[in-house]
C-alpha cells in the first residue's frame, strides 16, 4: 500500500504481518503490530502525536521528534528521538540510542542507551546500562542501574533491592546526586578534582569510602546500627551536594 504524504492522521494495526513506514510525514500517526515487525524511518508528525505499539514481534524507529512507544515481549531498536516515553515489559532487548528528553518504565527488561540529556525512569525486575546521561531521576524496585557518565544531577529517592553504579564524569558541571537505597546498594564514583558537600549515612550496613577523604567525620550509633559521614570534600561549603543513604545496603564513594 502506497500512501502519499498528507494531513491527516494515520492509523496502522496489523496481526501476524510486518509493517514497514519508511519516511514519512503526516499529521499524527499510530501504528500497533501484534506478532510481527514495526519498522519505521524518519517519522514526521505535525501535531507532534506518534504512538507506536508492538506485542509478540519487534519495533525499529530511526528517527522522530516526539514518539509514544509501548512493548510487550518484543526488541525495540530506536536510533534517535527528541521526546522519547517508552514503556516496556517483558522485552527481550531494548536499545536506545540518543534522546533529549527520556521517560523509560521497564519490566523485566534489559536497557542500553547511548545517551540522554534528560531521563526520568521507572525500573522493575529490569537493568539499564546507559553511557551518557546529563540529569537523571529515578525509581528501582529488584533492579540494577549502570552510568557511565553522569554530568549534572543524579536523583534516586527509592530503590529497593536494587543496585546503583554511576560515575560523575566532569567536575565543573556536577550539581547533585542523591540516592536512598533499601537492602541493596549504591556505588559513586567521582573525580579527584570534584569539590561538594558530602552525607553518607547507613543503616544496618556498611559504607566505604576513600582514603583520600580525610575531611569526612565518621560517626556511628551502635544501639542504633547507624554508620554516617558527613563534611565537605575540597573546599568547604561547596555548592554541589553528595547525599547517599542507605538501610541494609553498602554504600561506596569512591575517587578516579
Amino acid at each position: 500500500v502506497y500512501i502519499p504524504k498528507a494531513k491527516f492522521a494515520l492509523i496502522i494495526a496489523n496481526r501476524f504481518g510486518n509493517v514497514n513506514i519508511p519516511d514519512y510525514a503526516c499529521k499524527a500517526l499510530s501504528a500497533h503490530v501484534k506478532f510481527g515487525a514495526l519498522q519505521c524511518g524518519n517519522l514526521q508528525t505535525d501535531e507532534q502525536k506518534c504512538e507506536l505499539k508492538a506485542e509478540h514481534g519487534s519495533l525499529k524507529l530511526t528517527n522522530c521528534k516526539t514518539a509514544n512507544v509501548q512493548a510487550n515481549f518484543s526488541t525495540v531498536d530506536i536510533t534517535r528521538c527528541t521526546n522519547l516515553v517508552l514503556n516496556v515489559q517483558h522485552a527481550e532487548q531494548v536499545s536506545i540510542g540518543t534522546c533529549t528528553d527520556l521517560n523509560l518504565v521497564c519490566e523485566f527488561c534489559d536497557v542500553t542507551l547511548d545517551q540522554a540529556q534528560n531521563a526520568t525512569v521507572s525500573l522493575q525486575h529490569s537493568k539499564l546500562n546507559a553511557k551518557a546521561v546529563r540529569n537523571l531521576n529515578g525509581s528501582l524496585r529488584h533492579s540494577a542501574i549502570d552510568i557511565k557518565e553522569v554530568a549534572e544531577t543524579l536523583n534516586i529517592p527509592s530503590a529497593e533491592h536494587s543496585e546503583i553504579t554511576a560515575s560523575i564524569v566532569s567536575a565543573k558541571d556536577f550539581k547533585s546526586a542523591t540516592a536512598n537505597a533499601q537492602f541493596g546498594a549504591i556505588s559513586l564514583q567521582i573525580p579527584k578534582e570534584l569539590e561538594a558537600t558530602c552525607q553518607l549515612e547507613n543503616e544496618h550496613g556498611a559504607i566505604v569510602i576513600d582514603k583520600g577523604f580525610k575531611t569526612l567525620n565518621h560517626t556511628a550509633n551502635e544501639e542504633m546500627f547507624i554508620h554516617s559521614y558527613t563534611g565537605s570534600i575540597g573546599k568547604a561549603n561547596a555548592s554541589a551536594r553528595i547525599k547517599l543513604t542507605g538501610a541494609h545496603s553498602v554504600i561506596s564513594l569512591t575517587q578516579k
